[in-house]
């Protein structure tokens, strides 16, 4: 086992983990001002493509939240579009986060790439609506990266036998010829 090489691999692989997983930069952030019963339409997306994607194996999904400000309640809810930017029949699916006050928040996992809704209720007052989501150091693909190279390191290192000093190295025998 060659120490050095399991050493780095580790630290490779935990600095790669923690940058692809541990939330740093905000991907998407947003604010709107909607009267009752109007929508604001917005979709969540990595910057390289592989944060809150199947692809990416620490973060299939992204961390959405919605928050709001009115002057009095208001019920708010969220809908999934899919891929419709649109948002056309939104309202005939079932919300996927709901709130019912004056201020407050919700969160919901989100998928990249797919479309949402945010709509108030007809009855009530204006309320200014903002989305944020955070999400890795460039989408985490930078940290996806580093963690295999470093699995791959601490594996080899683990696995490859240190080689002996050069002094170490097999003399020939007695009575038998040198090869060199």
């Amino acid at each position: 086992m060659r120490k050095g090489w399991v050493v780095v691999g580790a630290i490779f692989a935990v600095a790669g983990a923690l940058l692809a997983y541990v939330p740093l930069s905000s991907t998407t952030s947003s604010s709107a001002s909607l009267a009752p019963g109007e929508e604001v339409v917005f979709t969540v997306s990595s910057i390289l493509g592989t944060y809150g994607t199947k692809v990416d194996l620490f973060h299939p999904y992204l961390e959405v939240t919605v928050g709001w400000t009115a002057g009095a309640p208001v019920r708010l809810n969220v809908y999934p579009c899919g891929s419709d930017s649109n948002c056309t029949h939104s309202t005939n699916r079932a919300p996927v986060a709901s709130g019912n006050a004056s201020s407050g928040s919700v969160s919901f996992p989100a998928q990249s790439g797919v479309w949402y809704s945010v709509l108030l209720n007809r009855s009530g007052s204006a309320a200014v609506v903002t989305v944020n989501d955070t999400g890795p150091l460039a989408g985490g693909l930078p940290g996806m990266v580093l963690f295999f190279l470093g699995a791959g390191v601490l594996v080899a290192g683990a696995v490859l036998r240190p080689r002996p000093p050069a002094s170490e190295e097999e003399a020939p025998e007695d009575g038998e010829p040198d090869p060199t």
